[in-house]
């Protein structure tokens, strides 16, 4: 195996697994410069004062971090365990926190991307509720065959369901721990759903004996549409904007993948409005799958761009479709959280977590955290983030106390 085949099969493995941002082994440098105008700039100042206590104690702060650029704590909110690979799902407001995780047998490959209806028999999906002042409290646990869906709302969580006649179904397990309502039930390989706050739901689908995939919504008064492809593309990993009025999908080709947008109103509209990004001529859909990842729970995406993964760049991309502009998030970053507030993003990368603005001719980086956490998509104004080991999930809340950084 050559180096750069090594490279590429080592980071569609780190990628996917959450799990493995604590091993990631892309090295040690840290960036400071690019090509270009555009620089990396660590803020200026006083040195960083940390104090680190950790401790999964629920409600025990276990970081608190001050400088010029910012300030930051975090309380821990307890421990969860998961199967070790997949992205958990968080739905938090002002008045309930909730996380959805993948438990039992991680599924296959194959079961993730829909490819075949076995590799998911043993994965179960358990819901917990949070609180800060105590443990994580278990609301219910569905039996598999389940995967663990992209998205949630107020009502529940996204599962998906491989039947033993081919078909694939997609539900929601609400947060009280009920029953799954299923709500695309029919004969077809329905996948990689999405499901908006407003009760939108956007997925792909293909008959059993077909090969490539197309775009569907189901919006939640009933009406419905899908947009018939004459040619040969598969539509993967849709993913509606915050307003539920903008869609993103991966479109795939003979060996390459575009990124899309449309207007979401109905086919005509999303084909009149449609806008392309290709994103790499070496695509399959694993890749296409892991090229989405940094989306999951909603954490990469609001009303105008979203953040893929490229594999030639080793980082995060910004794509604005409307204005057909792209942005770099730094070099090894994997997972991304907008902070509309502060304007700023939370970027995960391979060592670390940072708190990234990115300027008009700068990209300044204020150090958040020395180990890389993941934060959650949330409607509050504190993020929740999650730190993975072997098998369980450490759970806890960012608080933000911004300041603009300043630069060289």
């Amino acid at each position: 195996m050559n180096e750069i085949s090594r490279f590429i099969q080592n980071t569609t493995t780190r990628l996917a697994l959450t799990a493995s941002l604590v091993a990631f082994t892309f090295g040690c440098v840290q960036e400071r410069s690019v090509t270009g105008e555009r620089r990396l700039v660590i803020p200026q100042g006083d040195p960083v004062e940390r104090v680190e206590r950790f401790t999964t104690t629920p409600g025990s702060p276990i970081l608190t971090q001050t400088s010029l650029a910012a300030s930051f704590s975090l309380t821990a909110l307890g421990v969860v365990p998961y199967d070790g690979f997949t992205l958990p799902i968080i739905w938090a407001s002002e008045s309930n926190r909730f996380i959805a995780v993948q438990t039992g047998a991680r599924p296959t490959w194959d079961a993730l991307l829909a490819q075949s209806r076995t590799g998911a028999e043993a994965s179960d999906v358990s819901l917990y509720k949070l609180d800060t002042n105590q443990d994580p409290s278990l609301i219910a646990t569905h039996t598999g065959p389940l995967i663990l869906g992209r998205t949630s709302n107020e009502d529940g969580v996204l599962v998906e369901r491989p039947n033993p006649d081919g078909s694939r179904w997609i539900g929601i397990a609400p947060w009280d721990g009920s029953d799954i309502r299923w709500l695309v039930s029919n004969k077809n390989v329905n996948a990689f759903a999405w499901l908006g706050k407003k009760g939108t739901l956007v997925f792909s689908s293909r008959a059993q004996d077909e090969m490539l995939f197309r775009l569907a919504i189901l919006r939640a008064d009933g009406t419905q549409w899908s947009l018939p492809e004459s040619l040969p593309y598969s539509w993967l990993l849709p993913v509606l904007d915050d307003d539920e009025q903008g869609l993103f999908a991966m479109r795939l080709g003979d060996g390459y993948a575009d990124l899309a947008w449309g207007r979401a109103e109905n086919a005509a509209f999303f084909r009149q409005t449609l806008r392309v990004h290709r994103t790499s001529d070496r695509v399959d859909v694993q890749r296409a799958w892991q090229m989405m990842a940094a989306t999951t729970g909603g954490s990469g995406v609001n009303s105008d761009q979203i953040a893929w993964f490229s594999f030639e760049m080793g980082r995060l991309i910004l794509w604005k479709p409307q204005q057909d502009e792209t942005a770099l998030l730094p070099e090894s970053s994997v997972a991304a959280f907008f902070l509309p507030r502060e304007e700023k993003w939370l970027v995960t990368t391979t060592s670390r977590l940072d708190l990234v603005a990115l300027l008009q001719t700068t990209t300044a980086i204020t150090s958040v955290f020395e180990s890389p956490w993941v934060a959650r998509n949330s409607k509050t104004t504190t993020p929740l983030i999650v730190n993975a080991s072997t098998n369980q999930l450490i759970l806890a809340e960012l608080t933000t106390v911004p300041a603009e950084p300043t630069s060289e």
